[in-house]
């Protein structure tokens, strides 16, 4: 009896070594560099995953090891030299049956010279499979090393969280580790299975990426914010659906929103079912963006045309984690986008007012459709203030002044109507002042349609006229002015909509004039409406920009006289001086 149990014994322990035993011991030995101070490669592209092989580094050595009790069954499918070479399709595979029994990949740089500074992105291009959320076989922890001793390590996937459907691409794989804070010239992937059934593995080639700052934002300019130009990545742990489960709910090609091509895209797709959210996220790894900075997306919804159904959008910031302010409906901003031009393409943002590093857009489906969002790439935009006010008319518009689009105050309002639309708004705020934005009104219907321009740096004094370059064929003169309202808003609050009292201020052609009025509040916004009323129908009306003027040049406003001598800096402008003061005070001089 105890014959056949020592030889059972053996026997078992023979086919463990033939199957389970390393087949290289991780750990080669090579050149102390204890006192060596870390050196880049130089081989690794700014802000690209790159893959760690020798067909562009050198002395690249990939080893295996088993691990776990007699009892784990290890096989190797695929040997683990594949990690290294220069076939990017080909990987080092393995099956492991045995609950607690697992296998580590290790890829080492034996150039004495060569160690990779902290901040480099170190991780495996892996096979997702029995890794998905909801159905996780194995936990998986990547780890780094220098010179031999264990420098940090982190769970990627563990039985509480999977591989995101989302960070898959087409062929079922994924990229999975970390962002370092010490060096290292070796990178490990260890599995270490949960169940006892067979589990399979495939890890293709090691990856790191080496992070470089991008160029300052130019003032006034929408910057799509993606590599290589930026060290931007997606973060997982911001990626994906939430809420209650959701059949048919996606975040597709999260990693499209970083890449450098302007046409590519992720997808939030959102299932009928409400109390689900479709988050994507995007993290600057080494730049910290300061307040007032335009924050958003250019997305694509044909459903979220109108204001009103941005309320289904929410915008979040972040900095090193930490969740620093929210924006949704009420506070989002639908500005133009200097990329996307077509129906429901826009770009939602708002302006911070706290730093941070990270930009987050949720989507939920208040709709009760099935709806899919586009979601392109991120923009930021820094503001700077333009010039000051002359006496002559002055276009509110980029990159000379920091004015963007107010997409809650643009739109079409009124009865439902058919027909009715704004078109080519992102045309009013650019330079051109030839081309121009349409608001065209459907004839018979009780509607308005209203283009609104924001300063977002600038608060504008009482006094500065406010209004805008406008055009239409259809009604003239005074017939015009009584369809048309201009309205002023400070830091999105109305101050004042003046409708019967507008000014013709420029008589540019015979359709067309700059209208307006003096503002007797601050505002650092202006908004423009027309609308049908009774028997008056007025077509398609052009919007060319919002006009500015100097204080003083709006039309002729009193000096206070509280010193001895007060100037008319617009010499042009003239007024009744006996009529508009009263006394002077002892010794003024009126140099007029």
């Amino acid at each position: 009896m105890i014959k056949n149990f020592v030889r059972c014994l053996v026997l078992f322990l023979c086919l463990f070594l033939l199957w389970g035993s390393p087949s290289i011991a991780i750990g080669s030995d090579k050149p102390s560099k204890a006192n060596l101070i870390p050196v880049d490669p130089g081989n690794t592209s700014c802000n690209t995953k790159t893959p760690w092989t020798n067909a562009s580094y050198t002395n690249l050595v990939a080893n295996r090891q088993n691990n776990g009790s007699i009892f784990c069954l290890n096989v190797t499918t695929a040997p683990e030299s594949n990690l290294v070479d220069s076939d990017l399709t080909n990987y080092a595979g393995f099956n492991i049956t045995g609950a607690g029994c697992g296998v580590t990949f290790s890829v080492k740089d034996n150039d004495a010279a060569d160690t990779y500074p902290a901040g480099y992105y170190a991780g495996f291009k892996i096979s997702s499979s029995s890794l998905l959320s909801g159905s996780v076989g194995a936990v998986v922890t990547v780890t780094t090393y220098n010179n031999g001793s264990q420098v940090e390590t982190k769970d990627v996937v563990t039985n509480l969280l999977g591989i995101e459907s989302s960070l898959i691409d087409a062929s079922g794989n994924t990229t999975v580790g970390f962002i370092t804070t010490a060096d290292f010239d070796e990178v490990r992937i260890t599995y270490t299975t949960l169940v006892g059934v067979l589990f399979s593995g495939q890890v293709y080639y090691p990856v790191i990426e080496k992070f470089c700052a991008g160029s300052a934002l130019v003032c006034n300019t929408q910057t799509n914010i993606s590599n290589p130009a930026y060290p931007v990545t997606i973060d997982a742990s911001q990626t994906g659906i939430t809420g209650v489960a959701c059949l048919g709910c996606s975040v597709s090609n999260p990693d499209n929103v970083i890449s450098s091509i302007t046409s590519d895209y992720a997808t939030i797709t959102m299932a009928v079912s409400a109390g689900s959210v479709g988050s994507l996220a995007v993290k600057d790894v080494l730049t910290t963006y300061p307040i007032g900075t335009f924050a958003g997306f250019n997305i694509s919804n044909p459903n979220l045309i109108n204001a009103n159904l941005l309320s289904g959008i929410t915008l979040k910031t972040y900095k090193a984690g930490v969740l620093q302010e929210t924006s949704s409906a009420s506070s989002l901003l639908s500005v133009n986008s200097s990329l996307l031009t077509g129906t429901g393409e826009q770009l939602v943002g708002f302006i911070t007012t706290k730093s941070f590093d990270e930009v987050k857009i949720e989507v939920a489906n208040l709709l009760g459709i099935l709806s899919t969002t586009r979601v392109y790439n991120v923009v930021l935009e820094s503001f700077c203030a333009g010039p000051a006010l002359s006496c002559t008319d002055t276009y509110l518009v980029s990159p000379s002044f920091p004015a963007v689009l107010n997409g809650s105050l643009t739109g079409i309002g009124g009865v439902a109507c058919v027909g009715c639309s704004i078109n080519n708004s992102q045309n009013v705020v650019d330079a051109s002042t030839s081309n121009y934005a349409d608001i065209v009104l459907t004839a018979g219907l009780l509607s308005s349609g209203s283009i609104s321009v924001k300063d977002a740096v600038t608060t504008y004094p009482i006094g500065t006229f406010a209004g805008f370059d406008i055009e239409n064929t259809t009604i003239l003169g005074a017939s015009l002015l009584s369809n048309a309202t201009v309205s002023t808003y400070l830091n999105g609050v109305l101050q004042e909509s003046n409708a019967g009292g507008l000014i013709s201020l420029s008589i540019l052609s015979s359709t067309r004039q700059v209208v307006g009025f003096a503002a007797t509040k601050p505002f650092n916004e202006v908004r423009f409406t027309i609308a049908n009323l009774v028997g008056v129908d007025v077509g398609t009306t052009r919007v060319y920009g919002a006009v500015l003027r100097l204080a003083n040049a709006a039309g002729f406003v009193a000096p206070s006289l509280l010193s001895s001598s007060v100037s008319n800096v617009c010499p042009a402008t003239t007024g009744n001086l006996s009529s508009a003061i009263g006394s002077a005070p002892s010794g003024a001089v009126i140099q007029w």
